[in-house]
């Protein structure tokens, strides 16, 4: 009986290593039925990425100021006929534009600036809501 016992202390070590083994070699196999993970992964922009990231950093072409925001703004609306200046007043995410035209223009007229201005504004700046007020002005001086 002690024999047995010698025999079978002896495999024991080699029967448990090899199940040790065959567990590993499972858990690092690969289920083809399971949902593949995306790997999100960032443009190559020359910054690692960081442009992508953080939106915010200077380093982004995203990256806008609320000076060059009103700059093209005012280019913007020196492009629509009837315009004579404006004054703006930016506070993310709304661009309060008030828009000067000459005072003998029509009520109808008035509008058509204001729809021409809302729709090339939200065109060019599309993160701003934009509210536009037409203010008529005196034409002389």
């Amino acid at each position: 009986m002690e024999k047995s016992k010698r025999k079978f202390r002896g495999i024991l070590p080699i029967i448990s290593s090899m199940v040790c083994v065959c567990l590993m070699m499972s858990s690092c196999g690969s289920n083809r039925n399971d949902q593949q993970t995306k790997i999100d992964q960032y443009n190559e922009d020359g910054y690692l990425g960081l442009s992508n990231s953080n939106p915010n950093l200077r380093t982004s072409p995203t990256h806008y100021t609320y000076n060059e925001d009103t700059k093209v703004i005012r280019m913007t609306l020196a492009g629509i006929r009837g315009v004579r200046g404006s004054t703006i007043f930016l506070s993310a995410p709304n661009a309060y534009v008030r828009v000067r035209v000459s005072r003998g223009l029509s009520v109808q007229e008035s509008r058509e600036i204001e729809e021409k201005a809302i729709a090339a504004l939200s065109y060019n700046l599309p993160r701003y809501k934009v509210f536009i007020r037409i203010v008529p002005i005196s034409t002389r001086g």
